[in-house]
């Protein structure tokens, strides 16, 4: 790396020595250098020292000095509120910097369908609550691994809770409803009922066909076939397809609350949900079940998930959506 040259070197302060200047600082507001020395735990002789000093480097007298007193000279009196602001400026900047707690950083992967449907709707409330703790979420589809260096702190992950290496919290179960678009809806000029579906066309991921065959089942239609499925790789793109008049799709509301709130899906059909057994977990190493921030990630997301399935899932006799 070569050198700067003397043209790039930045300039350098001129600044008189700041023992210096902190010593004339409390003589001025004093008027007297042995209460400036008390405040500053020092001899009186010191205090004098430094303002002497200070004086024949500015070229600039402070004080007049007299047998019993000290008086401020005109360019004194100018000077100390310049000085005084100076030293109020670095204490309380400096006060402020170190009441400041770091904000910490929690890396998260989450399923898509998972970040965009219920976490990402949640995020600024979780930021109003937890302002010293940013969120970095991730998206990988795959669930990464946490015991490794450099693994996500915690990860979203859709399952049985079989996971025997880690940490798995439980936040909220599969209840899967047949959800369209209120324009599809429209188009079918009568009243939904189960085994209209049969004529229907039915979205379903490649791994979630057999869904809609135990959803046929729950409401008594044990091996009916439907006659036009369309099927899909991902699992965020049923609710889109649903949502752009293609048909009907199995979906689990709580990932789609904004969308039923401003309605663009609607469950046309009064029965109670599929369960399928699964659900969404938090996922975590075990040497981190008792770290700070993650029983704060941990806690907030149980609260936030209980508090979503009574509202989309209210007990007899309770409020409704």
């Amino acid at each position: 790396m070569s050198r700067l040259s003397k043209r790039e070197r930045p300039a350098r302060r001129r600044l008189p020595p700041l023992n210096a200047v902190r010593a004339f600082e409390a003589a001025a507001r004093h008027v007297n250098f042995a209460l400036a020395a008390d405040e500053l735990a020092v001899t009186p002789g010191a205090v004098s020292r430094h303002v002497k000093a200070l004086e024949v480097q500015i070229g600039r007298k402070l004080f007049d000095r007299y047998p019993q007193s000290l008086e401020l000279t005109e360019f004194g009196r100018t000077w100390l509120p310049v000085v005084s602001e100076a030293f109020d400026t670095l204490e309380s900047g400096t006060a402020r910097l170190l009441s400041e707690r770091p904000r910490a950083t929690f890396a998260l992967n989450a399923p898509t369908a998972f970040a965009t449907g219920w976490l990402l709707p949640r995020f600024a409330r979780f930021h109003r609550e937890q302002p010293e703790l940013t969120i970095r979420l991730l998206t990988q589809p795959d669930l990464p691994d946490l015991l490794r260096e450099g693994a996500p702190d915690a990860a979203i992950a859709h399952g049985r809770g079989e996971w025997p290496r880690l940490n798995a919290h439980f936040l909220f179960a599969d209840r899967l409803i047949p959800m369209c678009s209120p324009a599809y809806l429209a188009a079918q000029r009568r009243l939904i009922e189960p085994a209209h579906l049969l004529t229907e066309t039915l979205i379903s991921t490649d791994d979630t066909a057999q869904d809609w065959a135990a959803w046929f089942a729950m409401v008594g239609l044990h091996g009916e076939q439907p006659q036009r499925m369309l099927h899909f790789a991902s699992s965020v793109l049923p609710a889109h397809a649903a949502m752009n008049g293609l048909g009907f799709a199995l979906i689990n509301p709580s990932l789609v609350t904004s969308e039923l709130d401003l309605g663009r899906l609607i469950a046309p059909l009064s029965f109670p949900p599929l369960m399928r057994g699964t659900g969404w977990y938090l996922l975590h190493s075990r040497v981190r079940r008792k770290d700070p921030v993650m029983m704060t990630v941990r806690n907030w997301l149980q609260r936030e998930a209980g508090s979503s399935v009574r509202h989309m899932f209210p007990k007899p006799g309770g409020a409704s959506r």
